[in-house]
């Protein structure tokens, strides 16, 4: 139906407004970004939301979280502070240090800088943010520049990357995922590599005669290598086309939609030269919803198990933003910049495609629980015999006529239980 379309666009944009409006106030008013205003910049943590706006820390993943989200808005507020974040990023290091009048401190700060410009991920993800911002509003082809370059000459083998640039491990899918991402973004064709590198590793994985069909941790992984590949800003022609990624989607759909209706996602760990433990999250269900609506429109995205969740994550983010309760109890900038992308994808493939009316296919039928059916269909047919029985009763004037047709109704009650259990 075309008001179910329009209903779900409407509520797509108000989230994504209500996510900008977290991030706004977090980057004007939040304690991390209260110690910049001398130096005209702005910055965003880990967190954001009413809970955060105590909290000092800031970083690369939270700074390009917020601009990734600042950037699309398009407002005075906005733009002004989309500059600020730039700037930070352009100048972190010293924006970081040179107030610092421990030394130890200072040189602390300096190490943590230096390790996340070497984050392929962080890296990635800055690079990716800053795609969106427009020329007018802030100055980034010196950053662009540096960020891209230093991703390509960390690129092995012209495939991949691992976890960090300065790393002598071979190429590893998630980095690669993100770089590729970044890459795309801004035009390099570097990221066609990547992409093929990561494409033939699915095949590999999914089509291969000796394919297992167990679930595994990387599954995670592979979603959103698969999400990186077909939301690329620049995808390819042979991307497009190639029918093997969208049976790929299929394998991994039918091995995790059963997990959709939970509140779930995965946490992966990393360290730099097994010293240095880092840690990134992978809101997989987020990129499944995507890739739902672009591989299977009809049958995936619109079903009642897609939709419900998807209403669900709506309304908790008008709420108190996306939090997913396994992963603690503040909003994720992160994962809040993630979500944004995502229904931000959906409502523009909502652009050409219509709901038609909630699916409840054959699938989800054998997911429903048999106490549930058996339940369901108990109370349906004790309601028709119940009004069967009256309207008898009504016409004929009878009431000893009632006594059997009331038992039979009782037996069926009672079978429908049995066969419940």
């Amino acid at each position: 139906m075309k008001n179910r379309t329009k209903k779900l666009k409407t509520n797509i944009k108000a989230a994504n407004k209500h996510i900008a409006k977290i991030f706004t106030e977090q980057c004007q008013n939040g304690a991390q970004a209260k110690s910049l205003e001398k130096d005209e910049a702005t910055a965003c943590g880990q967190f954001i939301g009413e809970q955060a706006k105590n909290s000092e820390q800031r970083g690369l993943h939270g700074t390009a979280a917020a601009l990734r989200v600042l950037a699309q808005e398009d407002s005075e507020k906005s733009r002004i502070l989309v500059s600020k974040l730039v700037k930070y990023l352009s100048n972190r290091e010293e924006i970081e240090t040179q107030t610092q009048t421990d030394n130890e401190k200072a040189s602390l700060i300096r190490q943590k800088c230096e390790l996340d410009s070497k984050n392929v991920i962080k890296v990635s993800e800055a690079l990716y943010a800053l795609s969106y911002v427009h020329t007018g509003v802030s100055g980034t082809e010196a950053l662009v520049k540096k960020l891209a370059a230093d991703l390509i000459k960390a690129l092995k083998d012209d495939k991949g990357w691992s976890y960090f640039t300065d790393d002598d491990n071979g190429p590893e899918l998630l980095p690669t995922a993100y770089a590729m991402l970044g890459l795309s973004a801004k035009g390099y064709s570097e990221a066609d590599a990547a992409a093929k590198y990561i494409s033939d590793q699915l095949k590999n994985k999914y089509l291969a005669k000796n394919a297992t069909q167990d679930i595994d941790a990387d599954i995670m992984i592979d979603i959103t290598c698969l999400y990186a590949i077909n939301f690329q800003k620049a995808r390819t022609d042979l991307i497009k086309q190639d029918e093997n990624l969208k049976k790929i989607f299929y394998i991994i759909w039918g091995k995790l939609k059963s997990l959709i209706t939970e509140e779930l996602e995965q946490n992966v760990e990393y360290s730099h030269r097994k010293q240095e433990n880092c840690y990134v999250r992978i809101p997989w269900q987020l990129y499944l919803l995507a890739l739902s609506i672009h591989y299977d429109f009809k049958r995936s995205f619109s079903s009642l198990i897609v939709q419900k969740k998807l209403q669900t994550i709506l309304s908790r983010v008008m709420a108190d933003g996306l939090i997913y309760p396994h992963s603690g109890k503040l909003i994720s900038s992160r994962t809040n910049a993630i979500l944004f992308d995502v229904i931000s994808f959906i409502e523009q493939e909502l652009s050409y495609k219509k709901l038609s009316y909630l699916r409840i296919t054959g699938d989800m039928l054998k997911d429903l629980s048999c106490s549930k059916l058996g339940k369901l269909l108990a109370r349906i047919c004790f309601i028709i015999l119940s009004i069967f029985i009256v309207f008898r009763w009504c016409k004929r004037g009878d009431i000893s006529e009632l006594g059997p047709a009331l038992l039979g109704a009782a037996w069926i009650f009672m079978l429908t239980g049995i066969f419940r259990r």
